[in-house]
């Protein structure tokens, strides 16, 4: 599971982030970008580089997104 789908799952809180970001700085074996790494699309990425305030915002989203696909209504 990557940072992203764990906040979504609420395993990690939004504090979180910077030990992940941490972790593929410190990291070299890790082939893939932040955004991937993070588990966000790079619209994502770039909005919370940004405005790290909107990774909340993200989240709603996310699971706004989720439950469409599966046809789940409010």
């Amino acid at each position: 599971m990557n940072y992203m789908e764990m906040l979504i799952e609420g395993l990690v809180t939004e504090s979180e982030i910077d030990y992940y970001v941490d972790r593929w700085h410190e990291d070299e074996r890790i082939k893939y970008s932040l955004h991937e790494y993070l588990g966000m699309s790079w619209d994502e990425y770039s909005l919370w580089a940004t405005k790290p305030s909107s990774l909340s915002s993200i989240v709603f989203a996310r699971n706004k997104l989720i439950k469409f696909k599966l046809g789940i209504k409010d």
